[in-house]
């Protein structure tokens, strides 16, 4: 028996996370009996699945059933309800985060509050701008939209200015000491630099970065304090840049095709003016001589500060999946149709670097050996696959002419159905790309995760997903109709 209370043991397990509350349990019998009790079996079920309670002030047995039933439906794809909505316009592009679809048309910026199954209700606020919008970002859980101006000069340079805004208001955010952050790209000779832009919100923090290989721009910039943390316009980055990703409010990857395809992990000051620091750049399997990686893309993530309204749990930022796409081209032989895969990869283990030992700079290259058949997925598309969308440790694909919803699950503690829909690939299950053709050798890759498929009555066009829903646009000449699966 331990000498300590039973509260005690409560109290240490609560600060502890999944795995140490776990390995606590099994070293004596009172330290499982406090474990089995709802407020921890709630705790560690949270941190297994990669989640945060929302603050809703209800007690943790309630919780917990209401969690189990939550995760249950996700992997059985057995949502409680499905809500049509209708959205102004068409052709969109929409950002689904935080409960909230937005969109632009150039003019207005158009914010679709989401029903869910706790509130059928849905709001669309729309919201006219003195200027014409280039791109956007958005955070609903800060009332925060970070509005892209470009304005193109006489001497064909481009004056940008990132305007920070309230959702609600459509004022000066007050929470920004400086409502506009101002800057040009200049002119270049092979064209226009803004054709691929991202921008990203991670708390206080703002990314821009122009996705043009050959010169690249990236700046950080603290809206909270208006201060410029950096501009890659007189640093160097590594060659050919394409895809910009916040890891955390502090870290951030870039991706870059060279070499076979690295992901760079940088750590960063978010409140002082410093270059941010290579930590890790972590490799991709080899292509054959006769083969070259083509493009290395990663979707913009969404980084949410607080829980919305309503919300019983949000997932951890630090504990989620990236997703990659990665196209492979025949260096030589043109009529060689292109590869492309997936590619999976869990935040933590990103973190693992920046969080880690220092890392010598001869050794900043991590070998695929050394990291990537544990910590990776690598999954094939099959013809026609052009698109997904993922939020925490849940992906959600698009299959042209593919009547279905397939969901792709890496979270850890997510159950598993053994049924024809639900199927488990856990570490001995790997995928395998067999040598010849693209690879040299056989890539084994074994990140656990679960998928899920579920027939639907007709082709939907284009699905997203966040943490509480699956919304599916069906996209005409005149309309754009959402039907929202919630869970």
């Amino acid at each position: 028996m331990s000498p300590l209370p039973e509260e005690l043991i409560s109290e240490i397990m609560m600060l502890l996370d999944s795995y140490s509350i776990l390995q606590m349990a099994l070293s004596c019998r009172s330290f499982h009996e406090t474990f089995l009790t709802k407020p921890i079996r709630y705790i560690y079920e949270l941190g297994l699945n990669g989640m945060q309670d929302a603050g809703s002030n209800k007690p943790p047995d309630e919780l917990l059933v209401l969690l189990r039933d939550r995760q249950r439906r996700w992997v059985e794809l057995d949502w409680k309800s499905v809500h049509v909505v209708k959205a102004p316009g068409n052709r969109l592009f929409p950002k689904l985060a935080a409960g909230t679809l937005s969109y632009s048309d150039g003019t207005d910026l158009f914010v679709l509050y989401l029903p869910s199954a706790r509130n059928p209700g849905h709001a669309l606020h729309r919201t006219s701008l003195d200027f014409k919008i280039h791109d956007f970002a958005i955070d609903p859980s800060q009332d925060l939209v970070v509005v892209l101006e470009a304005i193109e000069l006489p001497s064909r340079d481009r004056r940008l200015s990132l305007h920070c805004r309230t959702i609600s208001t459509n004022l000066a955010h007050p929470k920004a000491a400086q409502g506009v952050l101002s800057f040009t790209i200049p002119n270049h000779p092979l064209g226009d630099q803004l054709w691929k832009v991202r921008l990203q919100i991670a708390d206080d923090v703002c990314a821009f970065h122009s996705g043009d290989r050959v010169r690249p721009r990236l700046l950080l910039w603290n809206w909270n304090m208006g201060l410029l943390l950096f501009d890659s316009l007189d640093e160097v980055l590594p060659d050919y840049i394409e895809t910009f990703n916040f890891l955390r409010r502090d870290a951030f990857t870039l991706t870059s095709s060279i070499s076979g395809g690295l992901i760079h992990v940088y750590l960063f000051s978010p409140v002082a003016l410093a270059n941010p620091i290579l930590i890790a750049s972590l490799a991709l399997p080899l292509p054959a001589p006769s083969y070259t990686v083509a493009s290395l893309w990663t979707p913009s993530v969404h980084l949410q500060q607080h829980p919305m309204p309503e919300a019983l749990f949000t997932h951890s930022t630090e504990t989620r999946t990236h997703v990659f796409s990665v196209i492979y081209r025949a260096s030589f032989d043109l009529s060689l149709p292109s590869k492309l895969y997936f590619f999976f990869i869990r935040n933590l283990t990103f973190l693992q670097y920046v969080d880690g030992p220092e890392i010598a700079p001869e050794l900043q290259v991590v070998s695929w050996e050394q990291w990537g058949e544990n910590e990776s997925r690598f999954i094939p598309m099959a013809p026609g696959t052009w698109s997904l969308d993922a939020h925490g440790d849940r992906v959600v694909l698009y299959q042209p002419r593919r009547n279905t919803i397939d969901l792709l699950d890496f979270s850890c503690g997510t159950p598993y159905l053994a049924s024809p829909e639900h199927k488990r690939y856990g570490r001995d299950k790997p995928t395998t790309l067999k040598c010849g053709g693209i690879f040299t050798k056989d890539i084994v890759t074994r990140l656990p995760y679960h998928s899920a498929s579920k027939a639907m009555p007709l082709d939907l066009h284009k699905k997203m997903i966040d943490e509480e829903r699956i919304v599916a646009l069906n996209q005409t000449d005149d309309r754009t109709e959402l039907r929202v699966y919630s869970f």
